[in-house]
């Protein structure tokens, strides 16, 4: 399970975590102008007109929904090559590594992908809770925020287990797709939890 071929597939977690936080950066915001096109309510406040700019975030967070719900629908095995790149603060300049690279398959789709969604309606979810306990008005568009993460991970399940879409790849692979995850959870969520609860207990 901690074996170095394991753990060099966290390029690929960290690239769908990017991706899912921006996504829902993007949609989150737009979403409760949406539920009051549908849904007229009354507000105290009243919200900035949408321009330009939140055009070019609704495509940018269109394009990654997307992407994100492309892989579970015709899962696969990706071939990925990651190239580490390392900055020498001396000469404020970029190294890159060629003889470093690492060549691997990666599934698009996996039920234990779920655990890398958490964490991004985790975060969400985490402002939620800020948000009730402020601006209660506030708080069905922090709902919302909480929704559109969510939408994600409810498709990858949806993809797996009710419409039947599984990649085409060896059974190890399809056995081990949980691993890299794993290590992300054991090397990682792991010590930082613990961290954030001896801060908490000592605070």
């Amino acid at each position: 399970m901690f074996s170095l071929r394991h753990f060099s597939k966290l390029p690929s977690i960290v690239q769908i975590l990017f991706a899912e936080f921006v996504m829902t950066l993007c949609l989150g915001g737009l979403a409760p102008h949406l539920y009051r096109a549908i849904r007229p309510r009354q507000l105290s406040y009243t919200p900035p007109p949408l321009d330009w700019s939140d055009a070019a975030f609704a495509a940018a967070g269109v394009a990654l929904l997307i992407w994100l719900m492309w892989g579970p629908l015709f899962p696969r095995l990706a071939g990925v090559s990651w190239t580490p790149v390392f900055h020498t603060g001396k000469l404020d300049a970029f190294a890159v590594m060629p003889s470093a690279s690492v060549d691997y398959g990666f599934l698009t789709n996996h039920p234990s992908y779920v655990f890398i969604d958490l964490l991004i309606v985790g975060f969400w979810w985490f402002f939620r809770m800020v948000m009730s306990t402020g601006d209660a008005e506030r708080l069905y568009e922090a709902n919302l925020w909480v929704a559109v993460a969510a939408i994600v991970p409810a498709w990858r399940l949806i993809c797996w287990y009710v419409l039947r879409r599984r990649p085409v790849a060896p059974a190890q692979t399809i056995r081990e797709a949980w691993m890299p995850i794993g290590n992300l959870y054991v090397w990682f969520m792991l010590p930082l939890s613990l961290i954030l609860v001896i801060a908490f207990m000592v605070g």
